[in-house]
């Protein structure tokens, strides 16, 4: 098995943990873009015996993520958009003017996919990192204070203006919540216009306390989510750990575990349901659109 993989966000949490999982695959080269030089030292030591290489890629510029493609020379077999951020108590846009994890979650990715498409092979297979969040029925996403995915207008989603903004805190929740909802609709609008073997989909790791997804929170709230939560959030249904979420995807990824293209599917391989907007149709030609303006 010779196969190319190009992961995001492989410095830490799922990512990371995916990428060791790959890394024992026999014939498996990687494609690890990170932010900086110290970034890749970073994952030459936690990936001594990996076959990968580390471009530079800072998703918060888009400018960085147009120029990046080219730096792909290798046809791609796979690919999954994972990284991710989360803003805590203030609402942070990014250079280009953009709440960030719009910018960073939803629309640095969708730039990079249509720069990457001609590297694509025909049968590759494409995921997004999703999240529990964007379901308003999600019990544990509750208990965090999530209130469900907002499908507003993509220029209100890139600006973060929702109803809570007059709440920082919670206008990030709800920006975080509503970029993994664009996410899944990213994976299904793929497919439903891809005519080839190419398959698409998002998936949900679980709530994985412990991860760098919680490094803009505040020391208190870092360290709770570090220290405190990985012990407790065992005993919870719909916890995981970036080891165990990885383990599936890892499967998923190199097509030893297949999925009908579109599917929303969890660490545990159950195939959710997922929440949408009303007019699913109508809403992904609308974002699409809007995000094609940043190409």
């Amino acid at each position: 098995m010779n196969k190319t993989i190009l992961v995001t966000g492989a410095t830490s949490g799922l990512g990371l943990a995916l990428a060791q999982h790959l890394s024992t695959q026999p014939g498996v080269h990687l494609v690890l873009p990170v932010r900086n030089a110290q970034r890749a030292e970073q994952l030459r030591a936690a990936l001594p015996h990996a076959h990968f290489s580390s471009p530079v890629l800072d998703l918060s510029l888009l400018e960085s993520v147009r120029s990046f493609a080219p730096q792909v020379q290798t046809p791609l077999d796979a690919v999954l958009f994972n990284a991710g951020v989360q803003s805590a108590d203030a609402v942070i846009h990014t250079a280009d003017g953009l709440e960030q994890s719009f910018a960073v979650n939803h629309l640095a990715h969708h730039v990079l996919l249509r720069a990457l498409v001609s590297t694509l092979k025909p049968d590759a297979i494409v995921g997004w990192t999703a999240s529990g969040s964007h379901d308003p029925k999600d019990r544990i996403a509750k208990n965090f204070g999530f209130g469900g995915a907002h499908y507003l207008s993509p220029a209100d989603l890139a600006q973060g203006r929702f109803a809570s903004t007059a709440n920082p805190t919670q206008a990030n929740r709800d920006a975080y919540a509503s970029s993994k909802g664009l996410n899944v609709l990213s994976a299904r609008h793929f497919a439903a216009r891809e005519q080839g073997k190419r398959r698409y989909f998002s998936y949900d790791p679980g709530l994985m306390a412990g991860t760098g997804l919680a490094r803009e929170q505040g020391a208190t709230r870092s360290l709770a989510w570090k220290y405190v939560l990985p012990m407790v959030s065992k005993a919870f249904k719909g916890t995981s750990t970036p080891q165990g979420s990885a383990q599936l995807l890892s499967r998923i990824l190199t097509g030893h575990h297949i999925l009908p293209s579109g599917a929303y599917v969890e660490y545990t391989g159950t195939q959710n349901k997922p929440y949408l907007p009303p007019q699913e149709t109508a809403y992904a030609e609308q974002l699409m659109a809007f995000s094609d303006g940043y190409l």
